[in-house]
């Protein structure tokens, strides 16, 4: 074999696993025994060639095409399965996200495997359905299903709670609690029944009372000016008043200083008259300091009290001697009588 004919089948052998490995890169084994499907969409965002096709999670084969429409501006996908799957003809494929990050991919549904003679053949085209990322993520349900269940549990919460806590058997302090609030409310009803009724008994009164008030406030608009005139005088005879009576407290202060200065200064003339007696008594002029100084004249003043107490003594005790018209020899006789009487005891 010459060197080119080994070069050619060289190099178409290249190109042929080249071609395998991009189709097989873009989800497509040329290899192998695989069926072709269609479905359209309206809308193939974030779908690439090689996008998986999946039956319950498991991959089948991928996306090999997307042609877009220029009557419709739909997209048909076209997709690839490797595996001989048999699928009914009412199979949906549902374009759906299967990560958090994003990830696209195909998902084949249908309720039961068909038996024959409703299969699908290759290149019928499914019914395209675009599922949303939280309902993907979710569930057919979606976030209406948890809703649905978080509303459910939440109700089924608060009748446990209203059964448990404020039941009418309930002895709880919150039962307690909203039983009391009862009672106050209803008493606040009643109170309210009452005030409405006395309103409506005394709304004539009071429409009378607001009139006469709104007639008052009438009249006394009216007659503005002059009571700001009555309050004005008022005012400048209570400032007169008050000047006349400072005026009168002034000349009444000075009349007082002035008393109660000429009472200091007759005080001090009498005191200085004090000083000069108590200075001449001090130097014993005068007849009562002479009685001051004079010691003799206490001498004296204690002999004479002390004979005027024997005197008293013996007028008390013989007030025989002291009789008028006696004689001397009986006052004698009187006084051995006494000696006598002395000497006994």
């Amino acid at each position: 074999m010459s060197p080119e004919v080994r070069t050619g089948i060289l190099a178409l052998v290249a190109i042929a696993l080249s071609l395998w490995g991009i189709k097989y890169i873009q989800g497509s084994n040329i290899l192998s025994n695989s069926e072709t499907y269609y479905a359209y969409y309206d809308n193939v965002a974030g779908v690439q060639i090689g996008t998986p096709v999946q039956i319950s999670g498991v991959s089948v084969g991928s996306v090999s095409a997307r042609d877009l429409s220029t009557e419709d501006r739909r997209v048909r996908l076209t997709m690839t399965l490797e595996r001989q799957v048999p699928l009914p003809k009412t199979t949906r494929a549902v374009l759906a996200t299967v990560s958090p990050l994003g990830d696209m991919a195909i998902i084949l549904e249908y309720p039961v495997p068909c038996d024959g003679s409703n299969c699908a053949q290759d290149g019928d085209t499914f019914d395209g359905y675009t599922r949303g990322m939280v309902e993907s993520m979710l569930g057919d349900g979606g976030l209406g299903t948890y809703i649905d269940q978080l509303r459910k549990g939440l109700l089924e919460a608060v009748d446990s709670l209203n059964h448990g806590l404020l039941s009418e058997d309930s002895k709880g302090p919150l039962a307690e609690s909203v039983r009391d609030m009862r009672s106050i409310m209803g008493n606040l009803n009643q109170a309210t029944g009452r005030m409405n009724l006395l309103l409506q008994r005394s709304s004539p009164a009071m429409e009378s009372t607001l009139n006469s008030i709104a007639e008052l406030t009438e009249t006394l608009e009216e007659q503005k000016q002059a009571i700001a005139g009555i309050i004005s005088n008022t005012d400048s005879l209570s400032q007169q008043m008050v000047d006349a009576r400072l005026d009168e407290a002034v000349l009444e202060a000075k009349a007082t200083l002035n008393k109660l200065n000429e009472t200091l200064v007759t005080a001090d003339s009498a005191m200085g008259g004090v000083d000069e007696l108590v200075g001449q008594l001090q130097a014993g002029e005068g007849t009562l300091g002479m009685l001051l100084q004079d010691d003799g004249l206490y001498t004296n003043l204690n002999a004479l009290s002390y004979s005027l107490d024997s005197l008293l003594a013996d007028l008390q005790d013989r007030p025989y001697r002291y009789i008028p018209l006696k004689g001397r020899r009986k006052v004698e006789r009187y006084d051995r009588k006494d000696a006598a009487a002395d000497g006994n005891q």
